[in-house]
């Protein structure tokens, strides 16, 4: 089975694929070198809806997400901007949390 770039339609391999960026789901985008950075900047200009406390924040059919990846999301703006004004809660990448969790670091 051969994979191609979502953006540009080249074939991937080993050598160019770019596996560093994700949707607003967290989920990693299948691009190239060259088109990763793009494309993941595409992806959140069209999911921003306000910059709140100088942090972005995005939604995606009705639901809100208080940064880029999030995996978890709220119905309301306001639910989205009280969890960022949380002092006690940390945003934690979770592929690495995962990883850490596990024992591995990839």
């Amino acid at each position: 089975m051969k994979l191609y770039c979502n953006e540009c339609e080249i074939e991937l391999g080993f050598s160019n694929i770019n596996t560093n960026y994700t949707d607003i789901t967290g989920k990693r985008l299948r691009v190239c070198k060259e088109c990763g950075e793009s494309v993941e900047n595409k992806l959140k200009n069209k999911y921003f809806i306000e910059e709140y406390d100088g942090r972005p924040m995005y939604a995606k059919d009705g639901c809100y997400v208080p940064y880029w990846g999030c995996s978890y999301y709220f119905k309301t703006i306001e639910d989205c901007k009280s969890r960022m004004d949380n002092k006690t809660g940390a945003s934690v990448n979770t592929r690495m949390l995962k990883s850490v969790l596990s024992g591995k670091l990839y």
